[in-house]
């Protein structure tokens, strides 16, 4: 079960991904990569976990794009 608290430590893990890359002073334009998308990845789903079980609230967009697969079913 994700929490709020979960989200906050994934996109902290993702900022130092972003800040690792961002102080990276080498030539190898590959480096870091994997774990920014990994950590990417993570934030999308705990995202994606509490907005359908309601603890963090949908855009107007995903309530929009939720209603038109239900009626597509």
């Amino acid at each position: 079960m994700y929490t709020l608290e979960g989200l906050e430590n994934a996109r902290e893990e993702l900022r130092k991904w972003d800040d690792r890359f961002d102080r990276y002073t080498g030539n190898n334009p590959d480096k870091y990569q994997s774990d920014i998308r990994a950590a990417r990845s993570k934030v999308r789903l705990i995202e994606s976990e509490l907005k359908r079980t309601g603890a963090l609230p949908m855009t107007d967009e995903e309530k929009l794009h939720a209603a038109l697969v239900a009626c597509n079913r």
